[in-house]
């Protein structure tokens, strides 16, 4: 029975639990984690406003707490317990539900940031080891080559790195120009050589020719041709060496180019960095290490700008004493020339003779290669074309061979199938004579042996029937019907025998017949069982006729795949042409 409330004067506040409700157990909730219940099962301070509940069910009464607005009781729990109750059982658990899942989000969150926080420590500290390793690299390269430029090492966050790909690139373009440098100096030294090989041969031939006064013509013409050797050669060698000098001044200048386009990105990545600095995106500390790092690397700098400019230099040195060579060297064999212009005029005279006729030579050795080449292609073209027509006659003596041979098979399946036709016709006939024989020989046999006056059937009856007794030992009845039985069945076997003469003799005999059962057979080789029935037999002629047809297909189908002999396709090849004609 549900109260009726108190009036507001006699109205009296009873301090009740948290929920109106015994409290829940919220450590067992599916979201909570194993830690955060151990957390649960220990003790918890208690909240400012958990301080006026009571743990228990109590009857004590209490003084309403000042407030600037009255309470208003619950309607649902003061149902429920029967007095005002303020506190309402769904919203209070509605709110610790709300608060034990925000503190379990609040412990994810935690717990995700601290996995965050690991993992950004061990990426740091991974980093740290990285360039501590770098470093070490770098403090080997420096200690090999010297430091690395001020603007490479300010700008990257791993300079041994940096150092290592610029020296394996410049060890990369000296073993390049190394190699191009020895080339050049290989060729230098050959064309020295040469030069003083063929002065010395030049000299001891001239001094050896001209003790001979009495063959002035030899004389000359041997000079002639030595002449024009030197001359050759130290052209072709001046030739050699102006370009040899045009490939290292255009190389040089390429790798000049190189370097200033290089020193300019550096500059311009160094205008960068002092962009962002400016900007603020750079720390202090890091525009401090540049500076401080600029001004240990400036006197490199400044040195490795002085090296080049030695460099240059001596370049320019290099190629101004070879200028002046070259113009000396130049300067005589103008001179040389001007004095054996005539002899050079021979030379060339000789010379052009010699090409016109190797040029000759050469347009007959083409055009005979050509001519080989024309009457190769057409054969080949001929022989192609033969092969083709080779080709195409054997496949029509293949559908020739293929439609004979199917041709054969028809007329020997027409004939086989005409055969086994006619037998089976003829076999109908003589079956039915044999049956009737045997009927009335059957009849005859047992009424001569019903009757009581001998004749020849009981005289066979007892002669069966004493055997039978000699040699089973039968009984007189048994031995009467198992006698009757096998006499009967002889008259039935020599009157079909003798039916069946009669009606061979008189109709005509099978193509062929058994051995044992003389029952007659189509043809030879005919499948055949003694004692089978007319069923029988004529499931196995179809199957034999089809396994047949099968073999005649196999063998049609193996004239594609067999070899003819060339002879009968050139006999093919001549009838069908002559067909044609």
């Amino acid at each position: 029975m549900v109260m009726p409330p108190e009036s507001p004067a006699k109205m009296q506040i009873v301090s009740l639990p948290y929920n109106g409700l015994p409290t829940a157990d919220l450590s067992k909730s599916p979201l909570a984690t194993k830690k955060f219940k151990q957390q649960m099962q220990q003790k918890r301070p208690k909240k400012p406003h958990e301080q006026h509940r009571v743990g228990a069910l109590s009857s004590s009464l209490k003084a309403p707490s000042p407030t600037s607005k009255q309470p208003k009781p619950c309607a649902s729990a003061s149902a429920l317990w029967g007095f005002n109750v303020y506190h309402s059982p769904q919203a209070d658990f509605a709110d610790a539900e709300k608060t034990q899942r925000v503190a379990l989000l609040r412990h994810k969150l935690q717990l995700e940031r601290d996995r965050k926080a690991q993992d950004d420590a061990s990426k740091i500290e991974a980093k740290r080891v990285a360039q501590r390793l770098d470093y070490t690299k770098y403090l080997f390269f420096a200690s090999k080559y010297g430091p690395l430029c001020a603007v490479l090492y300010c700008c990257s966050e791993y300079p041994g790195r940096v150092y290592e790909i610029y020296v394996h690139r410049t060890a990369t373009t000296l073993q390049q120009w190394a190699s191009y440098r020895l080339d050049i100096l290989k060729r230098h030294a050959r064309f020295n050589v040469a030069r003083v090989t063929v002065d010395t041969v030049f000299g001891a031939v001239v001094k050896k020719r001209v003790a001979v006064l009495n063959q002035h013509h030899h004389v000359d013409r041997l000079r002639r041709r030595i002449f024009f050797a030197v001359q050759f050669r130290v052209f072709s060698a001046w030739k050699a060496h102006v370009a040899r000098a045009i490939h290292v001044a255009t190389t040089f200048q390429r790798a000049m180019q190189a370097t200033v386009s290089d020193r300019f990105r550096q500059w311009k990545q160094t205008v960068e960095t002092r962009r962002m600095v400016r900007q603020g995106k750079l720390c202090h500390a890091t525009v401090k290490v540049s500076h401080r790092c600029l001004y240990n690397r400036f006197g490199w700098w400044k040195r490795a700008v002085e090296k080049t400019k030695m460099v240059r230099e001596r370049l320019h040195r290099v190629q101004t004493h070879h200028m002046g060579e070259l113009f000396v060297d130049w300067t005589g064999f103008t001179s040389f020339a001007r004095r054996h212009k005539p002899h050079a005029v021979a030379i060339q005279r000789v010379w052009k003779g010699f090409r016109v006729r190797q040029t000759h030579q050469s347009r007959v050795r083409a055009a005979t290669r050509l001519e080989a080449w024309t009457r190769g292609v057409l054969q080949r073209r001929r022989t192609a074309n033969f092969r083709v027509q080779f080709q195409a006659a054997e496949s029509k003596l293949r559908l020739e061979l293929r439609k004979d041979m199917v041709q054969r098979q028809q007329a020997a399946n027409r004939l086989t199938q005409a055969a086994v036709d006619g037998e089976a016709a003829r076999n109908a006939l003589e079956r039915d004579a044999t049956s009737r024989a045997r009927e009335k020989a059957k009849t005859d046999a047992t009424q001569a042996l019903a009757k009581l006056l001998p004749n020849a059937y009981h005289a066979r009856l007892k002669a069966r029937m004493a055997t039978l007794k000699a040699e089973f030992g039968m009984e007189t009845k048994q031995a009467v019907v198992r006698a009757t039985k096998d006499v009967v069945d002889e008259v039935e076997a020599e009157a079909v025998a003798n039916e069946r003469r009669a009606f061979r003799a008189t109709t005509g005999v099978p193509p062929t017949a058994c051995a044992v059962c003389d029952v007659g057979l189509p043809f030879v080789g005919c499948p055949h069982t003694c004692g089978e029935s007319e069923q029988a037999r004529a499931a196995a002629v179809v199957a034999w006729m089809q396994q047949t047809t099968v073999d005649q297909a196999m063998a049609v189908a193996r004239i594609d795949t067999q070899a003819i002999a060339y002879a009968d396709t050139h006999k093919f090849m001549a009838t069908s042409s002559l067909q044609q004609g």
